[in-house]
C-alpha cells in the first residue's frame, strides 16, 4: 500500500496527464475538463472525473474519451514517470452537474431577494 503523499503526487501527475492527453486529442468543439481523480491504495486503479461544457455535447464526448482511454496508458509510459501503469477508467462527473446546478438556484434566490 503505498503512503498518502505518494498516492497524492500520483494522482496529481496523472490528472494532469490526463488534462493534457485531452486537449491534444480533442478536436475543441467541447470543452473536457479534468475535476477530480480517485486511486485505489496500490495504485493499480484510477478513476479521472470530468466535465463537459456544453453538456448537451455529453454523449460524443462521453464516447470520444471511451475510445481514446485505450491510448491513455501509452501517453503515460510516454509522458510520465511511472513504474507500473494503472488501470484508467474516464468517468463523467456528475457531481459537477450537480454543483452548477445548485449555483444556479443559488444565483436566483439572490436575483430574487435583490428585487424585493
Amino acid at each position: 500500500m503505498a503512503s498518502q503523499k505518494r498516492q497524492e503526487r500520483f494522482v496529481e501527475e496523472v490528472s494532469h496527464l490526463a488534462a493534457e492527453f485531452i486537449e491534444r486529442e480533442s478536436d475543441g468543439r467541447t470543452l473536457l475538463t479534468v475535476t477530480r481523480s480517485e486511486i485505489s491504495p496500490d495504485l493499480k486503479y484510477i478513476v479521472i472525473f470530468f466535465s463537459i461544457f456544453p453538456i448537451e455535447k455529453k454523449k460524443g464526448a462521453v464516447g470520444f474519451l471511451a475510445r481514446r482511454a485505450r491510448e491513455f496508458p501509452d501517453y503515460l509510459a510516454k509522458h510520465g514517470r511511472f513504474g507500473r501503469l494503472p488501470q484508467v477508467r474516464f468517468v463523467f462527473d456528475m457531481a459537477e452537474v450537480k454543483r452548477q446546478h445548485l449555483d444556479k438556484i443559488f444565483r436566483q434566490i439572490k436575483s430574487e431577494k435583490e428585487d424585493k
